[in-house]
C-alpha cells in the first residue's frame, strides 16, 4: 500500500511539474500578457529588458575584441559591426517608464494584440530612435509582424 501511495505522489509530482512547465513556457508575451501586468511588474520588466541590451553591449564588445586580437577582423571592422550594434540598441536618454508607456499606447491599437513584446520593442526603439510610427520602415516591419499573427 506505502509503495502505490508512493508510486502515485511521484507521479502526481511529475504531471504537475510536467504541466506547469508546458504551460509556463507556452506563455507568448503579447498585449494580453503585457496587459495582464500591473506598472510596477511592467517597470521591472523593462528594466530588465534594457539591463540585458546595455549587458549585451559587454558581450558584443569583448567578443569582437577577442576576434580582433586573434587577426580575424581589423579595427575597422570591429568599428563598423559594434557602432552599428550600438546605432540599434541606442534609447538615448528615454527613461524605462517613458518605454512602458510608449508599449501601452502600442498595445491599445488592436491590430497590435497578437505582436510579442519582442516585436513590439523593435517597433519602440526604432521610434525613440526618431522614425514616426507612420515612416514606412515602421510601416513594413508592423505589416510583416501582423501578417505573421493572422
Amino acid at each position: 500500500m506505502r509503495r502505490i501511495f508512493l508510486a502515485v505522489l511521484v507521479l502526481a509530482l511529475v504531471v504537475g511539474i510536467t504541466y506547469t512547465v508546458s504551460h509556463s513556457s507556452k506563455t507568448v508575451k503579447d498585449a494580453e500578457w503585457w496587459n495582464g501586468m500591473d506598472n510596477t511588474s511592467k517597470i521591472d520588466y523593462i528594466a530588465g529588458f534594457w539591463n540585458g541590451v546595455t549587458w549585451s553591449d559587454v558581450v558584443i564588445k569583448d567578443v569582437l575584441s577577442n576576434i580582433k586580437k586573434k587577426g580575424a577582423i581589423n579595427q575597422g571592422t570591429y568599428d563598423d559591426i559594434f557602432d552599428k550594434w550600438l546605432d540599434y540598441t541606442d534609447i538615448g536618454s528615454t527613461t524605462v517608464g517613458d518605454i512602458v508607456n510608449r508599449i501601452d499606447t502600442f498595445y491599445d491599437n488592436p491590430l497590435n494584440e497578437k505582436l510579442t513584446l519582442d516585436e513590439t520593442m523593435d517597433i519602440i526603439v526604432f521610434n525613440i530612435q526618431g522614425l514616426s510610427m507612420s515612416h514606412e520602415t515602421i510601416q513594413k516591419l508592423l505589416k510583416s509582424y501582423r501578417d505573421k499573427h493572422k
